[in-house]
């Protein structure tokens, strides 16, 4: 009897969790790419939630090692073990906690460490321990990691004010499939139906839960600073905690006298779909954007994007008329008039492809390569 030898080099990737958020979704999306050339081994720090039996699908083996306090030595042997008893060529880790205790615990298994950088500006109140974590890895930057991915250019200079070894850092940018992410007419459809939204009233859009880092109100402001002089004009917010329930948004809706065309949709799953009922993405957020998933989607989809000057949004974006400074409603709802100003000129001339065109570089083939090129530089210094 013949056995079959599996010759894919090892990755374990160590997380912080595996919950819906930006890193979480990138590493699936990497990991989803590339099980033809790697054999891929997760582990969660905190819980194994939402991406964790997305990841057991594809046949990849989540570990979960809930590390808490200032130092649990047991879990911290645990994670040891793992990483001993798995051989992997290296050790990826995603988000601060995983860079400390994977990146260490993986040192001391003699093991390559590549982090990786995902954040953008700290929340301005952030704890006293989110700060002291931050300050301890750019220390441990200059020992502990081999190689340093962020996922924009913006984040490295951030970083490097908190004494990273910015010189081990390489650039790669978060990518979208573009067969999933792109014009849906027949989502579109659903939608503007589901919303009670007739295909003459002009959409605006923002998906992003509901938190203090998306500062909804400064959109709301803006909003209405626009449809007063705009026909016509109606506003989607998708996302959790954006629901009827919230009595804090639906208060703010109503001193604003704007609650009659704001529609409260909640959170979606179909992301393709609510893109193509928009007609422009407003994006309002005001820190700890690096690289905003988001924008990225909308255009994706043909959807214009307006943002807040924040993470690599400009850089997306390529028309700096969308593209404002933060917490400024009379800055966001100027950008929002230049786009809806652009938008009526252009949407007869196949806009939504040359929308899709301006970011078709941002592919998940080219992220899923450049990772991979990475890695395999890891494994070709050890076979030398």
């Amino acid at each position: 009897m013949k056995f079959m030898v599996d010759s894919r080099s090892k990755i374990l990737h160590v997380i912080t969790g595996l919950g819906q958020g930006g890193a979480e979704a990138t590493l699936f999306r990497v990991v989803s790419n590339t099980t033809d050339q790697f054999e891929h081994t997760v582990v969660s720090l905190s819980c194994e939630d939402y991406y964790a039996e997305k990841l057991n699908t594809l046949g990849v083996k989540v570990h979960l090692v809930r590390i808490s306090g200032v130092f649990p030595i047991f879990q911290f042997i645990k994670l040891c073990w793992i990483i001993l008893i798995t051989k992997p060529i290296l050790v990826q880790t995603w988000l601060y906690k995983a860079d400390i205790f994977g990146g260490i615990a993986a040192k001391l298994m003699l093991k390559k460490v590549v982090w990786n950088l995902r954040s953008g500006l700290l929340n301005p109140t952030a704890s006293i321990s989110a700060n002291l974590m931050l300050r301890l890895c750019g220390i441990l930057s200059h020992f502990v990691p081999d190689s340093i991915i962020a996922c924009a250019y913006s984040i490295v200079d951030y970083h490097s004010k908190f004494l990273y070894k910015v010189e081990k850092v390489v650039v790669i940018q978060n990518g979208l499939d573009f067969e999933r992410f792109s014009f849906s007419f027949a989502g579109r459809k659903f939608f503007r139906s589901k919303w009670s939204i007739s295909e003459s009233d002009l959409v605006l859009g923002f998906v992003a839960r509901f938190h203090s880092q998306k500062d909804h109100l400064t959109l709301l402001k803006a909003y209405k600073i626009v449809a007063a002089r705009v026909l016509n004009l109606k506003l989607v917010l998708v996302g959790n905690g954006l629901s009827n329930s919230n009595l804090a948004l639906i208060e703010w809706l109503n001193e604003l006298g704007i609650l009659e065309n704001v529609i409260l949709a909640g959170p979606e799953d179909n992301i393709p779909g609510v893109m193509s009922a928009l007609d422009i993405h407003v994006s309002s957020s005001v820190f700890g954007e690096a690289f905003p998933n988001v924008i990225l989607e909308s255009m994706a989809c043909g959807t214009i994007a307006v943002s807040t000057d924040v993470g690599d949004a400009r850089f997306i974006i390529s028309d700096s008329k969308f593209v404002c400074m933060p917490q400024d409603p009379d800055l966001l709802a100027g950008a929002i008039s230049d786009c809806i100003n652009y938008w009526r000129l252009e949407k007869d001339k196949m806009l939504r492809e040359d929308v899709k065109r301006k970011v078709e570089n941002f592919s998940i083939e080219n992220t899923c390569k450049k990772y991979a090129d990475l890695w395999n530089s890891f494994s070709n210094q050890d076979d030398k």
